[in-house]
């Protein structure tokens, strides 16, 4: 992996918890130029395209789900891939 999984895992866990937040804080009216939405969607891509690259270097045999599921879901396809890697690695 281009980047640790330890830090992806705390990447994409907290890009998810700053993504609530901020659907929180617009759902209740609080106005703060919405900088935790910018970091929380600049952590999900970061994580996303390192686990896009581990899945084509490692030629896994389900490369087709994960990349849908990192583009549609983002963070949330993230924490799963890593959750799953080592099964997926194996299997082949």
């Amino acid at each position: 992996m281009i980047i640790s999984k330890k830090i992806l895992v705390i990447m994409s866990v907290a890009s998810i918890a700053m993504l609530i937040g901020e659907i929180i804080s617009i759902k209740h009216g609080i106005d703060y130029y919405g900088w935790r939405l910018w970091l929380g969607i600049s952590l999900s891509v970061i994580a996303s395209v390192s686990c896009i690259i581990d899945v084509i270097k490692n030629n896994n045999p389900r490369k087709m789900f994960w990349i849908i599921s990192f583009i549609i879901f983002g963070s949330v396809g993230t924490f799963v891939y890593l959750i799953q890697r080592k099964d997926d690695i194996e299997k082949r």
